[in-house]
């Protein structure tokens, strides 16, 4: 007798549906009566010739709803339950890398993490959808003049990110930017830029929107590239401004020749670089003053 979910099952998400439903391990586990916006399954980091019918084939479900979301997370032959306000959600990551993608929405005290394979993108982007739209709070005001990149001062695929965003949300100021900068132009000490030259370290790109509601922040997953060393993700952090507690500049003496923005909420912190002649990395102190909190 064949398994109809084992003959669907690949490293893909899937919506439940009529054709795609619940895993067999979840259905007692589910008692919400309520229909949710969005329900989906997570598959286990296997590969199909590792799998086999009647094997428990899905690690998580995610049920989406108006106010949170459900996460049921397979624990053996058990299932694990948590329920997630949006609210709750201080950033969110999500990051790509040719086949490789994972999401982390942070909490204050936690962090709800899972990968994914990148044919499932359309997918999460929904996701990310549903939780921004429900997560930030009210608009609050936010205006400025913004940042205006030269022709060809961005490399083509961050010119047409930025390009998209200026068509698809045209209320998200470009607050900030960094070029791919060499490391090597920079004025530095005589030891460190002979280093410098025999790594060919590379500032990478970045952008940096912010629309009154949310900063959100563009980059390639990484903020330097040695050598040859191919470069293909791309990774954006959402953050909503009631929840920034500081963007202040701080000093590294490893890299002492940029500028450093230590960006924090409660629940997360992580830098952005900037080359010391960007003046766009000075912009961060409109949000500093209008939002961040001690």
């Amino acid at each position: 007798m064949r398994d109809p979910e084992y003959d669907r099952f690949g490293p893909w998400i899937l919506v439940i549906s009529e054709k795609d439903p619940l895993p067999p391990l979840f259905v007692a586990r589910i008692k919400r009566s309520d229909t949710p916006l969005l329900a989906i399954k997570i598959p286990r980091q296997v590969d199909r010739r590792d799998a086999w019918p009647g094997m428990d084939l899905y690690d998580y479900v995610l049920c989406m709803y108006e106010k949170g979301f459900d996460v049921y997370k397979r624990d053996g032959r058990d299932v694990a339950t948590e329920s997630i306000p949006y609210e709750d959600i201080v950033c969110i990551r999500q990051g790509e890398n040719l086949l490789a993608g994972v999401i982390t929405l942070f909490r204050k005290d936690s962090a709800f993490e899972f990968a994914y394979n990148t044919v499932s993108s359309d997918i999460i982007t929904k996701v990310v959808g549903l939780i921004r739209e429900r997560y930030t709070g009210e608009m609050q005001s936010f205006e400025s003049e913004g940042a205006v990149p030269q022709e060809k001062q961005l490399d083509f695929y961050f010119s047409n990110l930025a390009r998209q965003e200026r068509e698809r949300n045209p209320d998200n100021i470009l607050l900030a930017f960094q070029p791919r900068v060499h490391f090597r132009g920079l004025k530095e000490g005589r030891l460190r830029k002979i280093m410098h030259v025999l790594t060919s370290k590379v500032l990478l790109e970045s952008l940096h929107y912010c629309d009154g509601r949310e900063l959100k922040i563009i980059t390639r997953g990484q903020d330097f590239k040695y050598l040859e060393q191919p470069v293909y993700g791309v990774e954006c952090r959402y953050i909503p401004v009631r929840n920034l507690k500081s963007v202040g500049m701080v000093e590294r003496a490893a890299h002492s020749a940029l500028v450093i923005r230590q960006i924090k909420t409660d629940g997360a912190g992580f830098s952005v670089y900037f080359s010391p002649e960007n003046p766009t990395a000075y912009n961060y102190g409109e949000l500093e003053r209008r939002y961040c909190r001690a």
